[in-house]
């Protein structure tokens, strides 16, 4: 989108992202596997779409929700996925159009679902809005809108957003992945945040009952559970695809770091026993203690408090991955290192530790240590710190 088309105010907004997105997400591009031609169409990508869909810059006078995800509080998460083969480029953002969060849009859920919509024009993201549009009814109606923002839960938001969106940037293409809140919908009808999410996802069209047997098997865990930890629904994530093929994932989150009870909740409390999961906990439990700054080691039933930072996220998270027609869910753990170590050394620290271990345990493959973390992680980040 050119500058010359936007008023003083908006340019002003599209210069300082476009810059953000020149000093963090060019050298993700570079260091990931694309063409020169690639490189390009995503960079061409960005300025046409998800700048426009960040929406205006911080500044004092306008208060944004912020991206749950970023330590720094920032609406962005910039990132990039070594796996055995290739490095892939990863982006995410909150969605802030300009009206959010105004009196003609309280919630922001009308100009960012507007903002997101944009993207299905972009012939090389394939984008199909049927779930996303499916689910919006997880946000209230216009009718209902100053009521929800008037509600008391409604006032500790500072963290959430309500529409939230990635781009995996695969060679050539652009797959969207968009990431909604129940909280909205919890702090207007006191719903459970889980009772919300699992609902949804049943009665997602097209495609929910072939969703059922896993979402019934978290549901039957969590009915069930043993363990005195907080385990919760924060985010549904979709992909923006053909609802055949597309995965949703769910976002918990856990106020526990004790890895007895991350691994109770990976495994569903035994429920998914298979080869497979019982390696990953192996090697999870092997870098655990690396992951919280404990290089001495600790016991599975110690629970690491986490760092006093204000609008902190409340521990680890976990995310249950499902498709149509798979049984059981696929789970994976996010451990927001930041949380739990006392500097971005010890952080690093930790990470060359973690690395090294799963190289020497075959976890790694020798492209992802080669030419991932031996080569293009360093420079990433010589290139953005």
């Amino acid at each position: 989108m050119p500058v010359a088309e936007h008023d003083n105010s908006a340019a002003e907004d599209f210069a300082f992202w476009d810059d953000y997105c020149k000093r963090y997400i060019d050298p993700l591009l570079d260091a990931g596997d694309y063409s020169d031609q690639e490189r390009a169409s995503h960079r061409d990508f960005i300025r046409k779409y998800v700048i426009p869909a960040i929406g205006p810059r911080p500044r004092p006078s306008v208060v944004k929700p912020r991206m749950a995800i970023a330590p720094h509080g920032g609406p962005s998460d910039p990132s990039i996925n070594y796996t055995a083969k290739k490095a892939l480029a990863r982006f995410g953002f909150a969605v802030n159009g300009p009206d959010s969060f105004t009196t003609e849009d309280p919630l922001g859920v009308k100009t960012s679902y507007e903002a997101l919509a944009r993207l299905a024009e972009d012939k090389d993201s394939g984008v199909d809005l049927r779930w996303l549009d499916c689910l919006m009814t997880l946000y209230p109606s216009p009718d209902e809108i100053n009521v929800a923002a008037d509600s008391s839960l409604y006032k500790n938001y500072s963290r959430r957003v309500a529409l939230a969106a990635g781009v995996d940037f695969d060679g050539p293409r652009r797959n969207l992945k968009v990431y909604l809140s129940p909280f909205i919908k919890h702090a207007m009808t006191g719903k459970s945040e889980n009772e919300i999410v699992f609902d949804a996802v049943k009665n997602l069209e097209p495609g929910g009952p072939a969703l059922r047997p896993a979402v019934e098997l978290l549901e039957d865990y969590l009915s069930t559970r043993t363990g005195d930890f907080y385990l919760g629904n924060q985010f549904i994530g979709i992909d923006c695809a053909d609802p055949s093929k597309a995965r949703v994932k769910l976002y918990m989150a856990t106020n526990t770091a004790r890895f007895d009870y991350i691994r109770t909740a990976m495994t569903l409390s035994g429920r998914l026993n298979d080869e497979f999961t019982a390696k990953g906990m192996e090697i999870l439990g092997d870098i655990w203690h690396l992951l919280l700054d404990e290089p001495e080691g600790i016991s599975a039933d110690w629970n690491k408090p986490r760092n006093k930072l204000e609008n902190a996220l409340p521990g680890v998270f976990l995310s249950y991955e499902i498709r149509a027609g798979v049984e059981l869910p696929d789970v994976k753990v996010y451990v927001p290192m930041w949380l739990y170590h006392k500097s971005d050394e010890a952080v690093a620290k930790n990470l060359d530790r973690i690395f090294t271990k799963l190289r020497d345990r075959g976890a790694m493959g020798e492209w992802a240590w080669d030419k991932g973390v031996g080569e293009g992680y360093p420079t990433f980040f010589n290139k953005t710190l």
